[in-house]
Formats: structure tokens, sequence, C-alpha cells
């Protein structure tokens, strides 16, 4: 915390630091509403339960609808259709490493 004040000491001149100090005061005293602290509140005894008041569930969720998967040879045939080319070899560089086999 002192870290944090010696930041912000070096960083004002003495009259923006008046300045600063007369709202912090006001912040303590509650004077101020527009400036909110971190509540002090402390966490629930890991004891005490409660109950959920979203209800369990009964039926099993709809499945989620998986996007479709593409086969290479029919996306290779729509593109040579399309442009009315062959798709061209994708030329690896020096030292790059080759995909399985069964991906050719």
């Amino acid at each position: 915390m002192l870290k944090l004040v010696k930041w912000f000491w070096r960083r004002l001149t003495y009259n923006e630091l008046a300045s600063a100090i007369i709202i912090i005061h006001e912040v303590l005293s509650n004077s101020r509403s527009d400036i909110e602290l971190k509540p002090n509140a402390k966490p629930p005894h890991y004891r005490n339960f409660r109950v959920d008041m979203l209800r369990p569930l009964i039926e099993a969720p709809e499945p989620k609808i998986l996007p479709p998967t593409f086969d290479w040879k029919k996306l290779k045939a729509e593109y040579e259709k399309k442009t009315g080319k062959p798709l061209s070899i994708v030329r690896r560089r020096k030292g790059s490493i080759q995909p399985p086999s069964d991906c050719i």
C-alpha cells in the first residue's frame, strides 16, 4: 500500500495533492456518494450450505448441432469446377514438418 501512495504522490503537485486529500476525506466521512469503496463483506462460512434456486435437470438437454465436416476431395472438385484449373500444390519451406501420409 505504501508503494501505491508514493507512486500517487510523485505524480501530483502540492496543490493537486491538497485537493486529493480533501476528496479522500469526504469519501471517508461518507459525504460523497459518487465514489464507492470496496465492501468489507466476509465470505460465507464453508459449512453454511445453500439450496440453489435453479431446479435440477430432469431431461437431457438437446444435443448441439455440429457444423458439417468437409470432404477434401469434394472441395477440390468444387474448386476445379468453379475456377476451371486444378488446385496448386503447397510448396513447403526447407525443414518444415510433413503432414501424415493419410492426410495427403
